[in-house]
């Protein structure tokens, strides 16, 4: 199973999560009819295969971002904290390691946005 669809699953089964935004969990920002608030945006944004003095290793490094939009401040707190409970430290078939690297919140026109990136150790 392609790792998008392992995160995908695995947002998508998160209560918390889905209890705050609903089914509006997407791999792209849709570019017409944007969704209303709140939604969540995950994506993968490097690929980098491990190589070993061996060869190539049954690992690949991946990076996520995973983007949220929220017209309160105590809704996008509760989908931050969502997103974090349900992928760092997250180990599955075909996910060795799931790490939040980092996050940030800004003020934005419609309310508030996080960024939270991810790095995980997945295999080939």
């Amino acid at each position: 199973m392609p790792i998008e669809n392992t995160i995908y699953s695995r947002l998508t089964s998160t209560t918390a999560l889905t209890s705050a935004v609903g089914s509006r969990i997407y791999p792209t920002i849709p570019a017409e009819n944007l969704p209303a608030l709140p939604f969540a945006v995950y994506r993968i944004t490097d690929t980098e295969p491990q190589l070993t003095t061996q060869g190539v290793s049954s690992l690949t490094k991946y990076t996520l971002e995973v983007d949220s939009y929220a017209t309160t401040v105590a809704v996008q707190a509760a989908v931050q904290a969502a997103v974090r409970a349900a992928l760092h430290g997250y180990r599955s078939a075909g996910i060795q390691g799931s790490f939040l690297t980092g996050q940030s919140t800004e003020e934005i026109v419609e309310g508030f946005h996080t960024k939270q990136s991810f790095t995980i150790w997945g295999d080939n």
